[in-house]
């Protein structure tokens, strides 16, 4: 396993931007999930799955949407999600956690981009995984 520091995971944030070409979220928004994890004294950790634990469980968060706007009462629905998005993502894992009744052992993202790369690692550190 190895730690990475803040400045690590944004680099990998920026090639992951990169890489996506426009798919995979928001740069900013993978950045500010990255600094609430930091702010909040969290580690990001990489492991290769060979070191993981045989019957580990391991979710892929991520967010879902498109660049469309929605029609105003749809848009209305989403007003009552959590604020900020990080929030609204730890809600799900732990509802994940809750309806499978065993602890998630890690993330592993599966899109490359600004915020859904973030979102892994965000969701790792927060649940110190």
């Amino acid at each position: 396993m190895r730690i990475l520091s803040k400045q690590d995971v944004l680099d990998l944030l920026f090639g992951a931007t990169y890489l996506g070409t426009g798919g995979g979220g928001e740069l900013d928004e993978g950045i500010a999930l990255i600094e609430e994890a930091a702010n909040a004294g969290k580690q990001f950790k990489l492991q290769s799955l060979e070191d993981a634990p045989e019957a580990a469980l391991a979710c892929t968060p991520y967010y879902l949407g498109a660049i469309s706007e929605l029609p105003a009462e749809e848009e209305a629905l989403y007003t009552r999600l959590p604020k900020p998005p990080g929030q609204s993502i730890q809600r799900a894992f732990d509802k994940a956690s809750e309806t499978i009744n065993d602890t998630i052992y890690g993330a592993i993202a599966c899109e490359l981009g600004g915020s859904n790369t973030a979102v892994a690692f965000y969701v790792a550190a927060m649940n110190d995984g």
